[in-house]
């Protein structure tokens, strides 16, 4: 057995993980003053100048393409942590405007292994992946290597 598979944890992330996504806070900021100006008075907005009005619909406009952008941009994994106590892999995604977290429990995965993927070019790479029992790919990090793929076999599978 590894070290890493009789430890509780094991990780993998990419530099791109740690990065925060300044979006929602921009956007929170953006929205305060007119939530403010709509809390003390609500049919101050009836009245509101021309400015105000183009400042909300301007706000709408962002927020509207910023989700449409996170709805339809494919994410990339930036993390993967697999918890032996919880018997759990967690997988973080990351996109340009939103990150997620895909838990799958240890029995949903029926292999961990390194797939090749061709380009459009015809150069292939190697892409480490989990297979669930659904027969779905699950891309694990691009920093992920064949020890941490062993590790994760041996955590997944403790008596083989």
């Amino acid at each position: 057995m590894s070290a890493g598979s009789r430890n509780a944890h094991f990780a993998v992330t990419t530099e791109r993980s740690a990065h925060a996504h300044a979006l929602p806070p921009v956007l929170l900021g953006l929205l305060a003053p007119m939530v403010i100006f709509l809390l003390i008075d609500p049919r101050a907005i009836a009245d509101a100048s021309l400015i105000a009005h183009v400042y909300m619909v301007a706000i709408f406009v962002i927020a509207s393409i910023a989700y449409f952008i996170s709805v339809f941009e494919t994410p990339e994994s930036t993390g993967l942590l697999a918890d032996r106590a919880s018997r759990m892999i967690t997988v973080e995604k990351t996109g340009l405007l939103a990150r997620s977290k895909l838990e799958i429990p240890f029995s949903d995965v029926a292999s961990v292994r390194m797939d090749t993927r061709y380009d459009d070019d015809g150069y292939y790479t190697s892409v480490p992946v989990l297979i669930l029992t659904t027969r779905e790919n699950v891309q694990l990090p691009a920093g992920t290597t064949e020890a941490d793929i062993a590790t994760l076999r041996a955590m997944l599978h403790p008596n083989s």
